[in-house]
């Protein structure tokens, strides 16, 4: 029963990935270049229909605890208005093969000044 019960809770508290490319808007895909420019970024989450983010770095000079992948999720689905969030990067890289994002990348550079 405690097995059953620790498997429950394993499962709840799971991150879900992206398994394929999401169509992101343009804002997305600029917001993910300026979040990849920071040399901490942890965690980077997008709504389903490419429309809101959610973002976690550590500050330079400071220490980063706490589970980013999950914070990253919660924060884009207070702004996507109840879409559904997934993880779309994870230590500034793409966690999955998108070409339109990877050719976007490569002709837009990122600004971490822009992100707060």
């Amino acid at each position: 029963m405690v097995l059953v019960t620790c498997v429950t809770m394993l499962a709840a508290c799971q991150t879900t990935y992206a398994q394929k490319p999401i169509r992101m808007a343009p804002a997305a895909m600029q917001y993910f270049a300026d979040w990849a420019a920071i040399p901490h970024a942890k965690a980077f989450a997008v709504s389903e229909n490419g429309r809101a983010v959610g973002i976690v770095y550590c500050p330079e000079f400071g220490g980063c605890a706490g589970p980013s992948e999950s914070t990253a999720i919660s924060i884009c689905e207070a702004n996507s208005k109840g879409v559904p969030c997934l993880i779309y990067g994870v230590d500034g890289k793409p966690v999955l093969d998108d070409p339109k994002l990877q050719a976007y990348l490569e002709t837009h550079k990122g600004d971490r000044s822009k992100i707060r």
